[in-house]
């Protein structure tokens, strides 16, 4: 069991999405000004600021936080299991 679950959190974006959706997502960090003009709210935090956005297998964001703890556990709420992307 080990060995699969060494698989699946060393996965590229471009595995995961093969996966399909529906079980996994993935935490990626930006920066607050790397998204800024998207969303409106974001310029509450400084430019430099770290988020956090929760995207499905197939790449689309699903959740945006300062915390990345509650990013994983919103996954985890929507039967997801959050892996690493390298």
């Amino acid at each position: 069991m080990q060995d699969q679950e060494d698989v699946l959190t060393s996965m590229t974006a471009e595995e995961l999405a093969q996966l399909g959706t529906g079980q996994f997502a993935y935490v990626r960090v930006i920066k607050a000004q790397e998204i800024a003009h998207d969303f409106p709210k974001v310029r509450l935090f400084p430019p430099e600021a770290e988020l956090f956005v929760l995207h499905n297998a197939e790449g689309i964001p699903m959740m945006l936080s300062d915390d990345r703890d509650s990013v994983i556990a919103n996954a985890r709420e929507n039967s997801l299991e959050p892996v690493s992307l390298h």
